[in-house]
């Protein structure tokens, strides 16, 4: 069972063969909301290329910032300013 079984990590890692999975949509404002209830210190924007939701990402990476939640994002880095800038 994952720690936070809203944000179903371990399901998302180990899935069970005889169970069809649907995700489902988590508002940023939510998910940060889970994260400061639980104590979660840090977001990781990882395992699918975080770029194909950017818009997604960086709404939850700027409320996380002013929830004094820190962000990580692992990408393969083809993205360019032409998307969104980000911001410094």
């Amino acid at each position: 069972m994952p720690l936070v079984p809203e944000l179903g990590h371990l399901a998302v890692r180990q899935k069970d063969p005889e169970r069809e999975y649907v995700g489902d949509y988590l508002p940023p404002e939510q998910l940060v909301a889970i994260c400061r209830r639980e104590g979660i210190e840090s977001i990781a924007y990882t395992y699918n290329e975080p770029t194909v939701f950017f818009e997604y990402t960086l709404e939850t990476a700027k409320l996380a910032h002013e929830a004094g939640i820190r962000n990580l994002y692992v990408s393969n880095g083809f993205m360019t300013s032409v998307i969104e800038p980000v911001p410094t």
